[in-house]
């Protein structure tokens, strides 16, 4: 595999987690187990199997209905950062095909980046962006990480881009608001 498809890969799998966490999982596993496009390291074969994909299928609908809730959605939102960064640091070593510790970091890092550009831009989305008001935010995240997930198997290097893009102006934004 092309060392620029694999870090376009892991990147916009890692930035899709930073979004929801568990659609990019269940994508990876289910191509995993049945395109056999990723191979799993041994560590992480138990993400093909069968009660696996049920689960994470489960909490990719818990995580797509929860954070319709605006009560609901702080906690939830509280809990599933850290999952976020797990699912992205596991999505981005297993695209990368690199050392676990340093994939977990790197995929971690961009995962967290993407996190902060969710909480920076999501002020600036709801107030600034008109044609953005009658959709709920939850429903720009949930198609976010669907997005840039099927955008970062078809077309990988512009996910990386596009990542990039979402961290820089979100930094830009971000230092403006302050």
């Amino acid at each position: 595999m092309n060392f620029l498809f694999a870090i376009g890969l892991g990147s916009g799998l890692a930035g899709a987690a930073g979004f929801r966490a568990s659609f990019p999982l269940l994508l990876a596993s289910l191509l995993a187990r049945y395109i056999k496009t990723i191979h799993l390291p041994p560590a992480l074969e138990w993400l093909q199997s069968t009660p696996a994909l049920i689960l994470l299928l489960a909490l990719m609908l818990l995580e797509f209905l929860v954070d319709q809730f605006p009560g609901v959605s702080f906690f939830h939102t509280s809990l599933y950062t850290a999952i976020k960064v797990l699912a992205g640091g596991i999505l981005f070593t297993l695209a990368v095909n690199t050392n676990f510790f340093i994939g977990m970091i790197f995929g971690g890092l961009i995962t967290g980046l993407l996190i902060f550009s969710g909480l920076v831009l999501k002020p600036w989305v709801l107030r600034e962006q008109h044609y953005f008001r009658n959709l709920e935010y939850p429903s720009i995240e949930n198609l976010a990480s669907i997005s840039l997930t099927i955008l970062a198997f078809a077309v990988p290097w512009l996910s990386l881009f596009l990542v990039i893009g979402l961290i820089y102006t979100s930094i830009k934004i971000g230092w403006r608001i302050a």
